[in-house]
């Protein structure tokens, strides 16, 4: 995560019309969302990986 992100971010959620106490969350789940979709490739660069969980 970079300052980019972050501005990014900041730029998208000041467009929408939120109230002022909803700002913060917004912005942070913003750049997470922004974050995600630049890295949701990763796992087609190791298609042999798998996962395996115990329960």
């Amino acid at each position: 995560m970079n300052r980019q992100h972050y501005l990014d971010a900041i730029e998208t959620v000041l467009a929408w019309d939120l109230p002022e106490e909803a700002i913060a969350d917004a912005i942070n789940h913003q750049v997470m969302q922004n974050i995600s979709v630049e890295y949701e490739d990763i796992w087609d660069r190791y298609p042999s990986c798998t996962l395996i969980f115990n329960h």
